[in-house]
């Protein structure tokens, strides 16, 4: 029997959601978040698998994350949210801590992994994610704590999770120009 749907799948809540993500949330298309996290992932797969290799290891300057990297950040952080996702909808009172990105990146060795396993990778972990969104009941949905030191809705998480996503492959296609140019005209 499937659960019922909740609100927050189609309007993300307006409070439970720190400052810091709002620009994240705001980039993400109206409709069923759930269904934003699985179809955008195929967008993302398929314009970084289009990288080639020599390339991968770009940084659009030198104290900038590699391509790899950023990949495995959005991985980690995928995998970060996804925990305070079933923590918060556990109904899980203990408040969870925050991430350092730039220490998570330093001691991944992300760099020296190809893309393609890092593809993968994320794809596996967004499943993951999708699978458990899919599972929750409205009170999971509905769950509120403290990540990061702050009030944090549990429903915001999916959609700071498609924003992370979006913002990221635009800063690949902008500053690493990561789409092959389609420019015939030379």
């Amino acid at each position: 029997m499937a659960h019922p749907v909740s609100p927050f799948r189609t309007q993300p809540p307006t409070d439970g959601l720190p400052e810091f993500y709002r620009g994240y949330v705001a980039r993400v298309p109206t409709g069923d978040v759930v269904q934003t996290l699985e179809r955008q992932v195929h967008e993302t797969v398929r314009v970084l698998s289009a990288i080639p290799t020599d390339r991968e290891v770009h940084r659009y300057r030198p104290d900038a994350w590699s391509m790899r990297e950023v990949v495995g950040h959005m991985t980690d952080t995928e995998r970060v949210f996804q925990y305070r996702a079933l923590s918060l909808a556990r109904m899980d009172p203990a408040p969870l801590p925050p991430m350092d990105q730039d220490r998570w990146v330093e001691a991944s060795g992300a760099h020296h992994r190809p893309l393609a396993s890092h593809l993968d990778e994320f794809q596996s972990v967004r499943r993951s994610t999708v699978l458990l969104l899919e599972g929750l009941e409205p009170e999971g949905w509905a769950a509120r704590g403290v990540a990061n030191e702050l009030p944090f809705a549990m429903a915001a998480i999916p959609w700071i999770l498609a924003g992370h996503e979006l913002h990221h492959l635009e800063v690949l296609k902008t500053r690493y120009h990561a789409v092959p140019s389609t420019d015939t005209s030379s």
